[in-house]
């Protein structure tokens, strides 16, 4: 059946790439297919990539003979095109996503202005030629935020390519990596051209007319909300497990405390990719599922709950007590520490074996997971 087929379309997340890493045979597996004559293109859901930046990593991959890749960005700017035509559009949000769609619309629409609360950081792509995230090892996560935050913001002043540090009606109230930054080439060209234009928050709609808190209205053909998302559990009872805002307590951020049995995978908010979290989060439950580690009891859960990683509460100082937020290579050096340590005390006990060797000599892993933005961000 399969050699019938003149093109195949393939997902990238978990199905090509986990991470910046190609999985095992991929690129083997896709050039074959090149080779061959089959057009092969790309299809992802990521809401903050565009097609090039995904032919960009593919290529960087090895890939380089990749030539089509399409995102929810420039899908959405055809729909914009095709349902409003030249269109006055208003997106919502200082994050990633909203960057991205102001940027994308504003090739077809005949106004686009992004409202914002306050200021954010903007990063380039590339400082000095290279990816931004060539910085984000596990080696550099372990010095003191303070000198990063300075390191960080240096870097992006000096390689940035001409990028502005921030925008939005005031300069942001937080260090650089202290929120996750944005990260855009295209919006600093597309603000100073005039193309996408800041608004402070809104005040109040009236039809097509949207008035600002600054005084100033605009009229709008679409607005687009790129707020972000409210944590909901809706298949638990309240009286069992309660969402507050961000704020969801568990320990090591996967076990519900005062309910055994329950336990959560992704339920985190960290800079990066998600998949290499994930992997270490499963991996970690599968030794609490085997019994190698032992959970300790609901008083010493709540203890660990509060005191979180050090380096995320640096990083995040803003963020709520038990925020999903964290610090991606703190997070993962303390899942495998508790694995190690697990698999040590059984070896004093004699009780290791082979796998528990594995994971001893095992290092945390050094994904590039400290500034690139995450998923859409909770509310």
């Amino acid at each position: 059946m399969l050699g019938d087929c003149r093109g195949f379309v393939f997902d990238l997340d978990g199905c090509v790439w986990q991470g910046s890493t190609l999985l095992p045979g991929a690129g083997r597996t896709l050039t074959a297919l090149h080779r061959a004559g089959r057009g092969v293109a790309f299809l992802t859901n990521n809401s903050r990539a565009t097609g090039l930046d995904v032919r960009d990593k593919l290529q960087r991959l090895g890939l380089g003979w990749v030539e089509h890749a399409l995102t929810p960005l420039e899908i959405l700017g055809q729909v914009i095109a095709e349902r409003y035509g030249p269109s006055r559009v208003l997106v919502i949000g200082a994050g990633q996503s909203a960057v991205e769609i102001a940027t994308e619309l504003s090739r077809v629409a005949a106004r686009t202005m992004v409202s914002v609360r306050g200021g954010a950081y903007v990063i380039p792509r590339h400082l000095f030629g290279r990816p931004f995230d060539l910085l984000d090892i596990d080696l550099l996560n372990r010095l003191p935020w303070r000198f990063l935050n300075w390191l960080f913001a240096a870097l992006v002043q000096v390689g940035g390519d001409g990028a502005i540090a921030s925008y939005g009606p005031r300069g942001p109230a937080h260090r650089i990596l202290e929120q996750v930054p944005v990260v855009s080439s295209d919006l600093v060209s597309a603000l100073r051209g005039g193309a996408v234009v800041v608004r402070p928050a809104i005040d109040a709609l009236d039809g097509a007319q949207v008035r600002f808190v600054d005084g100033a209205v605009d009229a709008v053909d679409a607005i687009i909300c790129a707020t972000g998302y409210r944590i909901s559990l809706p298949f638990l009872s309240s009286a069992v497990f309660h969402a507050d805002g961000v704020a969801v307590p568990l320990y090591r951020r996967i076990v519900a405390p005062n309910l055994s049995g329950l336990y959560f995978i992704g339920l985190v908010d960290a800079p990066g990719g998600l998949l290499p979290i994930v992997e270490t989060q499963a991996a970690w439950l599968a030794d609490v599922l085997q019994g190698i580690i032992t959970l300790p009891e609901t008083p010493a859960m709540w203890r660990a709950i509060d005191a979180a990683e050090r380096r995320s509460r640096e990083r995040f100082p803003l963020e709520p007590r038990h925020s999903i937020r964290c610090d991606p290579h703190a997070y993962v050096r303390l899942l495998v520490r508790d694995r190690r340590d697990a698999r040590r005390a059984r070896r004093r006990a004699g009780a290791v074996g082979r796998r528990d060797r594995d994971i001893l000599r095992a290092q945390p892993p050094s994904s590039r997971l400290l500034c690139r933005s995450g998923s859409g961000r909770p509310r």
